[in-house]
C-alpha cells in the first residue's frame, strides 16, 4: 500500500511538473517616465522617479490563478503601497487581481511602477533641464505628475542612472496555481532595466 502512495505521489508531482509554465517578455516600453511627489514623507530632498516596467504574459489555459509581486533589492514590495500594476490596454485601469485575464485565455501585457523610487530633487531637476521641461518641482503636490520622455528613449540617454538599477538583481515573482491543484507554483523573472 505505501508503494502505491509513493508512485501515485509520483506521477502527481511528474505531471504537474510537464504542464506549460507560464512565460513572462519584458518589453522596453514606450510610456512615459514620470516624476510625482514620494508617496512616503521621509526626504523631503526627494521626489519618486517612475520607470514603467512593461511585461508580457502568456499563460497555459490551464491556470486558474495568478499574481505578480516584485523583489526590490532582495524585498518584497506590496500593492498598492509600493507598486502597481496597471493593463497595457488601458493604462488607467489599476489590476488588483487577474481572474477577467485568466479567464479570455489570451496574452496580455502589464506595466508595473513603482511608487516608491526616490531620487534627489537636484537629479530630477537636472533631468527636467535635459528633457527641457518648463516644470518645477518647487511647487509639486501629491497627485501631480510631470511626464519627462519614453522609458525606451530614457535607457539609451541614461545609460549609468540604469547600470545603477542592474547592480543589484531585481525581479518579479509569478505564483500561479493550475486546475484542480490545491498548491501553488512561483517563477522568478530578473528585471533587466
Amino acid at each position: 500500500m505505501k508503494n502505491y502512495i509513493y508512485a501515485l505521489v509520483l506521477l502527481i508531482l511528474v505531471s504537474c511538473n510537464s504542464k506549460p509554465k507560464p512565460a513572462l517578455e519584458e518589453i522596453i516600453s514606450d510610456e512615459f517616465v514620470t516624476i510625482t511627489k514620494s508617496m512616503i514623507e521621509v526626504e523631503s530632498d526627494s521626489v519618486c522617479l517612475n520607470l514603467p516596467l512593461e511585461f508580457k504574459i502568456k499563460l497555459p489555459s490551464s491556470v486558474n490563478y495568478l499574481s505578480a509581486n516584485l523583489i526590490d533589492n532582495g524585498h518584497y514590495l506590496s500593492t498598492p503601497n509600493d507598486f502597481l500594476i496597471y493593463n497595457k490596454e488601458q493604462p488607467k485601469k489599476v489590476i488588483f487581481d487577474f481572474e477577467q485575464y485568466l479567464l479570455v485565455g489570451k496574452p496580455f501585457k502589464i506595466i508595473i511602477k513603482k511608487r516608491n523610487h526616490l531620487v534627489s530633487k537636484k537629479d530630477a531637476q537636472e533631468l527636467l533641464k535635459k528633457y527641457s521641461k518648463k516644470k518645477s518641482l518647487n511647487n509639486l503636490k501629491k497627485g501631480d505628475t510631470i511626464n519627462l520622455i519614453p522609458y525606451d528613449i530614457f535607457r539609451k540617454d541614461n545609460p549609468n542612472f540604469l547600470n545603477e538599477l542592474r547592480r543589484i538583481e531585481d525581479k518579479i515573482r509569478i505564483t500561479t496555481s493550475c486546475k484542480g491543484e490545491d498548491f501553488f507554483n512561483s517563477q522568478d523573472f530578473k528585471i533587466n532595466w
